[in-house]
């Protein structure tokens, strides 16, 4: 992987989250001239009609092309895309603790960095389209710092004053299907969702959140049975748009409404939780 990833890289394409952003800043001290933009795996197939090859593709489940490369952890289940890029001379190990810390991984002993992972998490929460504010923090890690500027505190408080508010409505909208659940909210906001779907989800063996951005509905599973979730109504769903993950966490856009997706959620996870019963009772 490291010989192969010598050649110029144009563009690179992260994940926007905590991972993405450390696995970007060690690309970007490989490929300085590059420019870096941020995606979703629902939003992927668009920021990469637009990109100037070569691309470089990071913490994104996505098939190589031409031009396009990718190096993403959830293709070879490791555990954070940053470890995926460890033996890289430009990542140095904060950087890489920084990915794992964020993936929640026990390789991560040093508190300080768990801390930092946290505290980084919550800071671009706040303001998820707010792409001038994460490519800030991609230069200002790839320029080898580890402390990170005032504003970063600043927005994590209001972030997560802001969360338990949410949370707390979140719990009073679930459903639940035996050890699955689901909750509709709609209004979560793009920079909540992943946490509150992350956080829910450690109650159930399947946690699954509707809700809309930018037009679309979006559907955050996480636990048993997220990629086939998502894998599902990519099948059997015509105004499907796009979508990926992994085994354990995963999502998807679509244009039908939230209720019209709920409604087959509801059978789908009424018929899982009635199957895992058959078996327990077996």
């Amino acid at each position: 992987m490291l010989e192969f990833f010598r050649g110029p890289i144009k563009t690179i394409i992260s994940h926007g989250d905590v991972d993405g952003i450390a696995s970007a800043a060690i690309a970007l001290r490989r490929f300085p001239e590059a420019e870096v933009f941020f995606a979703e795996p629902y939003t992927l197939s668009d920021v990469l009609y637009s990109a100037v090859k070569p691309i470089l593709v990071l913490d994104i489940a996505c098939k190589p092309g031409e031009g396009v490369y990718v190096i993403d952890h959830h293709i070879v289940d490791a555990p954070a895309n940053t470890f995926l890029m460890k033996d890289w001379p430009e990542a140095t190990d904060f950087l890489v603790g920084l990915g794992l810390a964020a993936d929640r991984r026990t390789e991560v002993t040093d508190p300080a960095v768990k801390v930092k992972a946290t505290l980084l998490g919550d800071a671009i929460g706040l303001r998820p389209d707010d792409v001038e504010f994460r490519k800030t923090l991609v230069k200002i890690l790839s320029s080898g710092r580890e402390e990170f500027p005032e504003e970063v505190y600043v927005r994590a408080t209001a972030y997560r004053e802001e969360f338990s508010k949410r949370l707390a409505y979140a719990r009073s909208l679930v459903r639940e299907f035996g050890q699955s659940a689901m909750v509709v909210y709609v209004d979560i906001g793009k920079g909540f969702a992943g946490k509150l779907a992350s956080v829910m989800g450690n109650d159930y063996r399947t946690f699954v959140l509707v809700w809309k951005n930018d037009g679309k509905t979006i559907v955050t599973v996480r636990g048993e049975n997220a990629k086939a979730i998502v894998e599902f109504f990519k099948n059997v769903d015509v105004k499907f748009c796009s979508g990926g993950g992994h085994d354990m966490a995963a999502s998807f856009s679509t244009d039908r409404s939230p209720a019209s997706v709920a409604k087959d959620l509801t059978i789908l996870l009424s018929t899982l939780s009635s199957r895992l019963a058959e078996a327990v009772t077996r």
